[in-house]
């Protein structure tokens, strides 16, 4: 499986943070569109078809499943 490093580690980190693609995109003054497609292979490289499961099992693996 492919490392997550650099710009992409960065987006994962701010994905599960809860910042919107646009947030993102200000924060680290990339255009939207290049947000989504980084926020695209994320997801694909951890193997998730949405945002939502991305967080969900990032915040699994530190423990905090409900």
């Amino acid at each position: 499986m492919e490392e997550l490093k650099g710009t992409k580690l960065n987006i994962y980190s701010m994905v599960v943070q809860g910042m919107t693609n646009g947030e993102i995109a200000k924060a680290l003054n990339l255009h939207i569109k290049t947000v989504a497609i980084y926020v695209s292979e994320i997801m694909d490289i951890i193997g998730v078809r949405n945002r939502e499961r991305l967080i969900y099992l990032y915040w699994v693996g530190r423990g905090c499943e409900r």
